[in-house]
């Protein structure tokens, strides 16, 4: 299955900086600029600082690979999670 909403910036990152000051039936969410309406929103991490296919590789027989997603995805983003995880626990509690 094709991955193609790939973050430039990852979730786990975003979601350090959620407000959580929300009402129901809303999630938390970030605050983001939106230059063209020239005005504060607040969006889900999800919909934040993506693109449409941001990281995939067009193959020589034409195909597209998510390959370089699923690297990052596994092997960067994961123990980075953990990383940011673990240092944040410990300057909060």
């Amino acid at each position: 299955m094709e991955k193609r909403n790939n973050h430039y910036i990852p979730q786990f990152y975003l979601k350090e900086f959620l407000d959580q000051r929300v009402n129901p039936p809303r999630e938390p969410s970030v605050w983001v600029y939106d230059k063209h309406q020239g005005m504060l929103k607040q969006k889900g991490t999800h919909n934040v600082a993506n693109l449409n296919g941001y990281y995939d590789l067009k193959l020589i027989t034409g195909a597209i690979t998510t390959v370089v997603e699923d690297y990052f995805s596994k092997s960067i983003e994961a123990p980075s999670s953990a990383v940011l995880k673990k240092i944040t626990n410990q300057i909060l509690n």
